[in-house]
């Protein structure tokens, strides 16, 4: 079954990752936080939100809503018709900056399963840390 790949960056610093380009049959790229406006993946909607609320999400919680849109981005952007063997699954692999991907590594079982129960693809999670460990998504305004 042929695999995609759709790698997340965070921030201005981070460039991603290189793949190996026969592994994968396509690639993307999603950027996040990278011009502080809502030009990137829309949280900013999210953002203000919990800013009305007076809500400030932890460095996790923000790893956890960039982890979620990316999965959501590749679902929703990767056609089944095109690119699943049997018309519904796809292998799909992320790759994914985080501020902290030992604790990620921990659950990536476990994000699997979800995802695989949500979508009925096969995923596969990889967990970088950020290109920029000082950028602290939790204070974007």
């Amino acid at each position: 079954m042929p695999k995609l790949a759709l790698i997340a960056v965070v921030g201005e610093t981070d460039n991603g990752i290189l793949l190996n380009n026969g592994q994968y049959i396509r690639q993307g790229t999603l950027p996040f936080f990278k011009y502080h406006n809502i030009d990137d993946v829309s949280v900013h909607e999210y953002i203000t939100a919990s800013e009305r609320l007076r809500l400030v999400p932890t460095e996790r919680a923000m790893d956890l809503l960039i982890i979620a849109c990316t999965m959501y981005s590749a679902d929703t952007r990767i056609e089944r018709e095109t690119y699943a063997e049997d018309s519904w699954t796809r292998m799909i692999d992320l790759f994914i900056p985080v501020s902290d991907p030992g604790f990620w590594d921990s659950q990536k079982e476990l994000l699997k399963k979800i995802f695989r129960f949500l979508t009925g693809d096969i995923w596969d999670l990889n967990f970088r840390a950020r290109s920029n460990p000082a950028l602290l998504l939790a204070l974007v305004n």
